[in-house]
């Protein structure tokens, strides 16, 4: 079932870097693409497990909303509802803006 799993999210200023990962974490390797995304997958079973959006603010990734619920329900495989109440919460959180 989607959302069984939850997901957490912090946002490493001094890096740029947001984190999305499971709760709790699990011991992970990531796999970055060229976009500045990098999926993390559980060395244990292999299964995505987070992902970190480096450059957050530097390729603005606070602008990408739905970008970052599209990575976020394809690559976790959680629902768009769920994803998208995360980006609403990252948004108030860290950019002080709505969706």
């Amino acid at each position: 079932m989607l959302d069984k799993i939850k997901y957490t999210y912090d946002y490493d200023k001094r890096a740029d870097v947001l984190y999305i990962t499971t709760v709790p974490p699990v011991p992970s390797e990531g796999e970055e693409n060229n976009n500045g995304i990098e999926i993390d997958y559980s060395i244990k079973d292999g299964n995505p497990c987070g992902i970190k959006l480096i450059g957050y603010k530097k390729l603005g990734w606070e602008r990408k909303s739905e970008d970052i619920i599209n990575c976020v329900s394809t690559n976790l495989n959680t629902t768009k509802k769920y994803a998208s109440s995360m980006v609403q919460k990252i948004n108030k959180e860290i950019n002080n803006v709505g969706i």
